[in-house]
């Protein structure tokens, strides 16, 4: 199930959740999902990250996943203070294993007006 606010669509562990501020806060659930769809349509951008994915020393994970041109997904990590970026490329899907829980993390991609359009940012449970 799925809240909508404006052109951003979000998902929490399958349960429907308003969102009624900036930002989205699933923190109910270590597995959380958002997209966007810009205004103009030119794709969809899914993120999901999973704080309860353990393997190899990993301790999440997370995916960006695009409809039709390149998207990316934005991201902290517990502990870290620098924004990291995971990039896709057009109509394809990418994913990586991370060394600690995500603490907030959004969908973007082109908006077809020459800049990004992003998911409000989400704020998954976490696990570790």
């Amino acid at each position: 199930m799925a809240a909508t606010l404006g052109a951003a669509t979000i998902a929490a562990a399958g349960a429907a959740t308003p969102a009624v501020a900036a930002d989205f806060d699933c923190r109910d659930s270590p597995v959380c999902s958002v997209s966007v769809t810009p205004l103009r349509a030119v794709g969809k951008y899914t993120a999901q990250v999973d704080n309860k994915y353990s393997a190899n020393g990993a301790q999440s994970w997370i995916w960006i996943w695009t409809s039709n041109m390149g998207a990316h997904t934005d991201y902290y990590l517990i502990g870290d203070g620098a924004m990291h970026k995971l990039y896709t490329d057009k109509k394809s899907s990418r994913s990586a294993a991370l060394p600690a829980d995500v603490a907030k993390f959004r969908a973007c991609g082109p908006n077809g007006f020459g800049r990004d359009e992003c998911s409000n940012w989400a704020w998954p449970g976490l696990w570790s």
